[in-house]
């Protein structure tokens, strides 16, 4: 399990180096300001995709491992979904693009894409095969790379790099389709709206705690682009980008164990206090990708990549104490912990908003942190060792 743990974290660092290169390229090809542009339009399309949530990606993940005969099922709702998606897609063009017909097209189809993708994501982790789906990830970010290395320029706008994100997205979701109709030996027959229905009205009683769940935990990780854009500029935007590329690249072990976490029988063989070995190899990690990746882009602050660096802890006692309640199916304290951060986090940047990087990783350093300690502090008072006592 460790060996497996290893070989995915790999795949994974490997794939955050390729995007901190699409993310330099976009930088030295174009501007920082267009990276800020994207980075908000990316969450928006996360927000977009939140109607996936109807049925939960984590509770999905573990009720195809636990009921056999569910992939027909799961596949037939995610084509099924991407009519919304359409729908709430066409009305943000329509709201802010209805004079960019071409963006607004593969706005659109980007959206849908990355819905497909969002499904083999979770069919990958069911089956413990995230070593294929972060292989395809690595090899869309050297595609990205290539184009933005050899067709980029200073004059390119969101059309330019929109269009070439879909294309790239778009064909790989096609592999993966592909590739897990043969891992899971299936021929695919799609479900009737009927049926898919009976099977989510009967998943209710379950589910219910994952639809609050998965809404909070969408904004929380995309609140910060939300939040802080009617506050700073698109410049400071992309800054703030760079930062927390570091930080996901420092955290690519920790995000490898949180999807390991969710499986069964990777945490009846991994030792208990496997999280604690991993988050300082994680933070030397920032500190010196970071200082390199800063150095060769906008200049070196070693102070705010340190403050950076020592979020890996807070990131990681949440993964844990998150992955135990998911695995009994239990959500009350992971939704009431996002309401009260996401409350604590608006109120602070609607009071000290300044138009600098240093609000902008203030405001993050105070999200992760008070996550984690309220967190921590409701299952406290829950009894972690009664965690079943309670839904």
């Amino acid at each position: 399990m460790l060996k497996k743990l290893a070989s995915q974290s790999m795949l994974n660092i490997v794939n955050s180096a390729f995007a901190f290169l699409v993310t330099f390229l976009i930088i030295k090809n174009i501007s920082i300001t267009l990276l800020g542009e994207f980075y908000l339009l990316s969450a928006i399309v996360s927000i977009i995709l939140l109607i996936q949530v109807i049925l939960p990606p984590t509770f999905t993940c573990l009720r195809i491992q636990d009921k056999k005969g569910l992939f027909d099922l799961v596949v037939s709702f995610y084509i099924y979904i991407q009519i919304p998606i359409v729908i709430l897609a066409s009305l943000y063009c329509f709201l802010y693009f209805s004079e960019q017909g071409i963006v607004s097209l593969f706005f659109i189809a980007y959206c849908c894409a990355l819905g497909m993708t969002n499904l083999f994501d979770v069919l990958f982790q069911a089956k413990a095969r995230l070593d294929i789906y972060l292989t395809i990830q690595i090899l869309i970010s050297i595609s990205k790379c290539t184009i933005l290395y050899l067709i980029s320029n200073s004059e390119w706008t969101i059309k330019e790099l929109l269009i070439c994100y879909t294309i790239i997205q778009l064909f790989f979701v096609l592999v993966m389709f592909f590739i897990v109709f043969n891992i899971y030996n299936k021929s695919f027959k799609m479900v009737t709206f009927k049926r898919l229905r009976k099977f989510m009205l009967a998943s209710i009683p379950i589910v219910k705690g994952y639809y609050l769940n998965s809404v909070l935990k969408k904004f929380y990780d995309n609140s910060l682009a939300l939040i802080l854009a009617p506050f700073v500029s698109k410049e400071v935007l992309g800054i703030f980008a760079l930062y927390q590329k570091c930080l996901v690249f420092g955290v690519s072990f920790l995000r490898t164990l949180e999807s390991l976490l969710l499986n069964r029988e990777f945490v009846k063989k991994s030792p208990n206090n496997l999280i604690l070995i991993v988050s300082p190899i994680c933070q030397t990690m920032i500190i010196i990708v970071g200082f390199i990746y800063f150095y060769l882009t906008v200049g070196v602050s070693i102070w705010h990549l340190v403050v950076v660096s020592f979020l890996v802890y807070p990131i990681s006692i949440t993964i844990s104490l998150r992955a135990k309640l998911l695995r009994r199916f239990k959500t009350r304290p992971l939704n009431l912990s996002m309401v009260i951060s996401l409350i604590s986090f608006m109120i602070f940047s609607v009071i000290l908003h300044t138009d600098n990087i240093n609000f902008a990783l203030g405001a993050y350093s105070f999200l992760l942190v008070n996550n984690a300690m309220v967190l921590y502090l409701i299952m406290s008072y829950y009894n972690t060792d009664k965690i079943d006592d309670f839904t």
